[in-house]
């Protein structure tokens, strides 16, 4: 795995933490990360 890379992980691994209940690894981001929501379509059932 590239180490660039890493940083990305550990901010996907705490937003996704805490949008299933757990809110300690993303309190520890609040003061430098900004979140938006892009509407992939993903997990969505086609009609």
């Amino acid at each position: 795995m590239d180490p660039l890379l890493w940083a990305a992980d550990m901010v996907a691994g705490a937003v996704r933490a805490h949008r299933l209940g757990r809110s300690a690894p993303r309190e520890l981001l609040d003061d430098c990360l900004y979140e938006i929501t892009i509407d992939t379509g993903c997990g969505r059932l086609s009609p």
